[in-house]
This record gives C-alpha cells, sequence and structure tokens, in this order.
C-alpha cells in the first residue's frame, strides 16, 4: 500500500493502537478506534496492524534517543507549519 494524503490516517491510526496495546493492557475495541480513526471497519485496522507489525519485524520498541529525534524533528515541522499558517499573503497584502 502506498502512503497518501488520503490513507495517512490508516498508518497512523494502525500505529497508535498497536502503541496503545504495547504499552497498556486495557484499551477500547478496535471497532470503535476504526470508527474514530475514518477506517471502514475493525477487519481493515487489524489487516493494517498486522501489515505494520511485518514491516517492523515486530519490534515496537523506540529508544529514548529515537524518540527524541523523532519529537524534535515533528516539533520543528509544527513551528514552520505555524509560521507559515501565520504569514498569510493574499492579493500582494499580508496577513499577520
Amino acid at each position: 500500500m502506498d502512503i497518501t494524503y488520503s490513507n495517512v490516517h490508516c498508518l497512523f491510526v494502525a500505529a497508535l493502537v498497536l502503541a496503545i496495546k504495547y504499552l497498556d493492557d486495557d484499551y477500547f475495541r478496535l471497532s470503535w478506534y476504526a470508527r474514530v480513526g475514518g477506517l471502514q471497519n475493525a477487519s481493515e485496522l487489524t489487516l493494517l496492524e498486522t501489515e505494520l507489525l511485518l514491516l517492523l519485524d515486530f519490534d515496537l520498541y523506540v529508544s529514548t534517543t529515537t524518540y527524541e529525534r523523532y519529537k524534535a524533528m515533528l516539533v520543528k515541522l509544527d513551528r514552520k507549519s505555524v509560521e507559515e499558517r501565520n504569514n498569510v499573503n493574499i492579493g500582494g497584502t499580508q496577513i499577520n
């Protein structure tokens, strides 16, 4: 499956559910996550979970170093996104 803007949420939901299952023994039903995540049903989510686990070689552990590196990248990306949203130019007029 290719990742696109129209399906990236599926990857996010699958990763989120795997993280929740990895960290906590108590979680909602898959049908709930599927519905909230905009997936067709729990079967689709199960398939996505399986595909993601296979891609990760069933290794869900993330080191502190890796976590901090990706966190910094996301924070930087978010700051850039906020700056872009705050600096809108309409018809040659700068709107802040």
